[in-house]
């Protein structure tokens, strides 16, 4: 069994864990403290002959034949002390996100002082709760998180009617000032792993 998988049964509560409506990852359920697996010693079996005088092992071990008697491994799990939430945090799928194509941004002499754009970011697990958003470096730049659905919200503002879906995107709105940068990461940070990111372009531009 994978250690992270056992670390998930050692520790997952009895509860049922949040499901879609919340937009958490199972991991935000997760306790901080508590077993968590790691490598152990490798186990082993003997090697079986078969029929035909050739060896066998049980299904999950391998066949070693280096030493003086040919034995079946497989990896070995210990338990210790740990943190159940951020292990598994760093075996969830995150990222890459997918290339962005560059967006616009107002000159000061623009009679509009801001842009606004849509922008929808592909990336495994890209729109769970767990993950946090920001632009690097902020200034100029605000945020808002397209997470609604229903009839009343505007489609190019609808995740569900975009196809954009947690487990795999998020959709957030961009409105751009004279005051950012002609160049910005987007960022998504989960507890724990390093954070993903991409780059965009901003160009300056007076559209009529």
């Amino acid at each position: 069994m994978h250690p992270i998988i056992l670390a998930l049964l050692l520790a997952a509560p009895d509860a049922a864990t949040p499901g879609a409506s919340s937009g958490a990852s199972v991991c935000a359920a997760l306790p901080e403290t508590g077993p968590v697996a790691r490598s152990g010693p490798p186990e082993i079996v003997p090697a079986r002959p078969t029929a035909d005088r050739k060896l066998s092992c049980p299904d999950g071990f391998r066949l070693d034949v280096t030493g003086r008697m040919p034995m079946c491994l497989r990896p070995g799990i210990r338990v210790v002390d740990g943190n159940p939430r951020n292990a598994c945090y760093a075996a969830l799928p995150f990222g890459p996100i997918a290339a962005i194509a560059p967006r616009h941004r107002p000159t000061r002499s623009c009679a509009t002082q801001k842009l606004t754009t849509i922008i929808r970011i592909d990336a495994p697990n890209a729109g769970i709760a767990d993950a946090v958003f920001s632009v690097v470096p902020p200034d100029g730049v605000t945020v808002t998180l397209l997470t609604t659905s229903g009839a009343e919200v505007d489609k190019t503002e609808n995740p569900v009617v975009q196809g954009c879906f947690a487990f795999a995107c998020r959709l957030v709105k961009l409105e751009i000032g004279p005051r950012a940068a002609a160049q910005v990461e987007l960022r998504l940070a989960l507890p724990g792993p390093e954070p993903i990111g991409q780059t965009v372009r901003l160009v300056e531009s007076c559209p009529r």
